[in-house]
């Protein structure tokens, strides 16, 4: 695990220091695959043969490329995974969730723009890149809070723990085995309790679990959670499926370009897929070897804070606020 998350810090640093040179390869590839999707329109259009499988491979070839570009939702989609404990397959189902949402988005935007206000192409792009981005970068930022806040939070429950009771107490909620109060009012003639051992990361003294165990780790994201997280991803559809659903509408052709939009949603989420999978490599390999203990609890809350920060940032620069 700690070797994984090397390699994926070693990736991370190359990307990093030649993100110009892949995003400007990703913006010359993106004007190839929109002369190739142009031919294609009009291969559909003329009713050739091979042209939806010629037609549909483009636009997830154009969703890939266009994820590599500057993007707010693959680098909410790695620090979340980066900083809070996600299971691989609810990552990849909020993933995958996240950018169909989008897809979906763009569908019902054109087709309300369109359908029923009448607004032209410009103006449903400039919707898309203003107003609904905005929200999108809003609804990012405040999760970006709540994760330093909820990180923060978990620190100091670490580093400032309660004041302790007299030793022969038994403290308010964490009683002392064969007290009244431990588990649920055992009283002290039970044998049962007196003779139950724990034996998963507890101190000898009070017989509780002081760090949280990895079945406990794992389950502590919900799907209340992700889905926040799909939310903020979601709400703002990418102009080049506006477009396309324009183009398409106007050529009498909707149904392709509803296809092609969410095929090119499937090729953004493989790229957004990978880097959040990066980013629990990186937080599996930082926390590789670290048995249950305050450090781990730590070290798991320092990186919610430090993922959250760097939501903050990139949002906070959206936005105009940095």
């Amino acid at each position: 695990m700690l070797a994984l998350g090397l390699v994926t810090l070693g990736l991370l640093a190359v990307i990093f220091r030649y993100h110009t040179e892949i995003v400007s390869w990703a913006i010359a590839q993106q004007r190839d695959f929109q002369n190739g999707l142009a031919r294609g329109l009009r291969a559909l259009k003329a009713g050739d043969a091979g042209a939806w499988a010629g037609f549909i491979s483009l636009c997830g070839g154009y969703g890939f490329l266009h994820a590599v570009g500057p993007g707010h939702g693959k680098f909410l989609m790695g620090a979340y995974s980066a900083a809070r404990p996600v299971r691989t397959g609810p990552l990849i189902l909020a993933t995958v969730a996240a950018s169909l949402g989008q897809a979906l988005t763009a569908v019902l935007l054109v087709a309300g723009g369109i359908g029923l206000f009448a607004l032209t192409r410009q103006q449903m792009t400039t919707l898309a890149e203003t107003t609904l981005t905005q929200l999108s970068l809003v609804s990012i930022l405040l999760i970006g809070l709540w994760l330093v806040l909820r990180g923060s939070r978990r620190v100091a429950a670490v580093v400032l723990p309660r004041k302790a009771t007299h030793p022969g107490m038994a403290l308010a909620g964490h009683a002392h085995p064969g007290s009244a109060s431990d588990h649920g009012m055992f009283p002290v003639s039970d044998p049962h309790h007196n003779h139950h051992h724990h034996d998963h990361g507890c101190c000898s003294g009070c017989g509780h679990a002081h760090a949280p165990s990895p079945q406990a780790i794992a389950a502590a994201t919900t799907w209340r959670e992700l889905a926040g997280v799909i939310g903020a991803i979601a709400i703002r559809p990418c102009s080049g499926a506006v477009l396309l659903l324009v183009l398409t509408w106007q050529m009498n052709i909707l149904p392709a370009g509803i296809a092609g939009v969410f095929a090119m949603a499937t090729g953004t989420a493989c790229l957004t897929l990978l880097v959040a999978l990066m980013g629990q490599a990186l937080r599996t390999g930082a926390l590789a070897g670290m048995t249950e203990s305050n450090a781990l609890r730590v070290m798991a809350a320092s990186l919610e804070m430090v993922g959250g920060l760097a939501v903050v940032l990139l949002a906070g620069e959206g936005l105009g606020l940095i």
